[in-house]
């Protein structure tokens, strides 16, 4: 009985201890993503309302020549 205890506490532990360590790497993975994919967005919003989307100061990228040109891979 005492050693099925140790077993499931044991099992218990090792359990926690792999959720703990994986919800850790996928929050590092998210934060790395979300800081990617918002670069992009900004750059975006940027290249779409020609303005500056955190202070809203006008950017004039249309007078710039190759402002708009996408390079495809």
């Amino acid at each position: 009985m005492i050693l099925a205890l140790w077993g499931m506490s044991a099992l218990a532990a090792v359990a926690l201890a792999a959720y703990l360590w994986g919800r850790r790497v996928g929050r590092g993975e998210g934060l790395a993503l979300g800081d990617a994919r918002a670069s992009l967005e900004l750059r975006e919003r940027l290249l779409r309302e020609d303005r500056c989307p955190l202070c809203g100061q006008s950017c004039n990228l249309a007078g710039r020549a190759g402002a708009y040109d996408i390079i495809a891979p």
